[in-house]
């Protein structure tokens, strides 16, 4: 699990896009307008992402099945 920087915040934008729509915080945060973190199983490529806000919010998204990333997400 790797956390993107805040410029980088946009490679995984894509996982999130359906819950952009209906989660203020979670599309705040990828659009740079909230303070986060965002966390992938690739920098390059990623296919499963979390991105939390204040320690109180919490968005999954991508790959459900993603073991190596779920595990590492568990143990966070």
């Amino acid at each position: 699990m790797y956390e993107l920087n805040p410029t980088d915040v946009y490679k995984a934008r894509a996982l999130f896009e359906p819950l952009m729509g209906y989660q203020m915080f979670c599309a705040g945060v990828l659009d740079g307008l909230y303070q986060g973190r965002v966390f992938v199983d690739d920098t390059a490529n990623p296919q499963s992402g979390f991105v939390t806000k204040d320690g109180v919010w919490w968005f999954l998204a991508g790959s459900p099945n993603n073991q190596t990333f779920n595990k590492a997400l568990n143990t966070a």
